[in-house]
């Protein structure tokens, strides 16, 4: 009796893993919404009293991967890259946090809910670039200052994925990058860390 459950359960994986559609190489593009927090060093020198600032916008990127079924879990690594046109101006020297590309790497492992649609979770690391400028202009004299950080993170999230047919697909994603390295440019100014709220919605064909 043991032996016919584990030969019926042994099947059943199978052939979940045969009807599932997600595998393969994939591409797509993808377009997100972000909200980030940039605690500053030295902000009081540009007349900038806040101790953070708060980029916020849109992304328009692309992303492309492989994944495959080992029984019923689903693995995948996934490679993606853009421009982001998140910024924030605040302060009467107009200080000015804005991002630009970007590029991140990453883990998926996940399940299938049907054969078509799949849950999954997010690992990876990402490398962006953080612009900060200021400047102050009155009838004396006119100063600004811009300076980019290279900003790395970690980043962990959580997504899901739907199958139209064989080869197209639609993708929703939340993640969150918090930094854990970036360059110091200024001396007048740099960002000590780096955190983000990243929603992505996206399409793609699978091969």
């Amino acid at each position: 009796m043991k032996k016919i459950l584990a030969t019926s359960a042994l099947a059943a994986v199978l052939a979940f893993s045969a009807e599932a559609k997600f595998e393969g190489f994939y591409a797509g593009a993808q377009t997100s919404y972000s909200k980030s927090t940039v605690s500053l060093k030295g902000a009081p020198r540009t007349g900038q009293t806040s101790k953070s600032t708060n980029p916020a916008g849109y992304a328009l990127g692309l992303n492309g991967g492989y994944g495959c079924n080992m029984g019923a879990v689903y693995l995948g690594a996934d490679l993606n890259a853009g421009y982001d046109w998140a910024k924030h101006t605040n302060g009467s020297t107009k200080f000015q946090a804005k991002n630009n590309w970007f590029a991140g790497l990453g883990a998926r492992v996940g399940a299938h809910a049907t054969d078509n649609w799949l849950a999954y979770l997010y690992l990876g690391v990402d490398y962006s670039r953080t612009k900060l400028s200021y400047s102050t202009s009155t009838q004396a004299n006119y100063n600004k200052i811009s300076k980019t950080s290279n900003v790395y993170s970690y980043v962990p999230g959580l997504g899901t994925s739907y199958k139209f047919s064989d080869n197209i697909y639609v993708d929703a994603n939340y993640k969150y990058a918090r930094s854990f390295s970036q360059s110091r440019p200024s001396h007048y100014v740099f960002a000590k860390s780096t955190q983000a709220h990243v929603f992505t919605i996206g399409a793609g064909y699978q091969f």
